[in-house]
């Protein structure tokens, strides 16, 4: 054979073996990282929507708490720690 030849069959042999190593190697596992993938980006998309609302939940507070009389912190101060701590320690209070 020529050497031309040769090289020109040994190239062609060396990219079939790449190509027949490639899909049933390489493939299965690209799928399955495809597919771990897609799901982390659904979980990403829903905890980025949970974010957000809690964050519109942080701003529609603060927003009431700005709209409050400043003289009511300070009088429910002790009622709120208090009942904090009870709920803490477990103790119910009566109705």
């Amino acid at each position: 054979m020529d050497v031309w030849t040769t090289l020109l069959a040994g190239i062609i042999l060396g990219w079939v073996v790449e190509w027949v190593i490639d899909w049933l190697y390489w493939r299965p596992r690209a799928d399955a990282y495809h597919q771990a993938e897609y799901e982390l980006h659904q979980e990403l998309a829903k905890a980025r929507q949970e974010l957000d609302e809690a964050n519109a939940t942080i701003v529609a507070l603060r927003e009431q708490l700005e709209r409050r009389p400043r003289g009511q912190e300070s009088m429910n101060a002790p009622a709120a720690s208090t009942a904090a701590a009870g709920v803490r320690s477990g103790e119910r209070r009566p109705h």
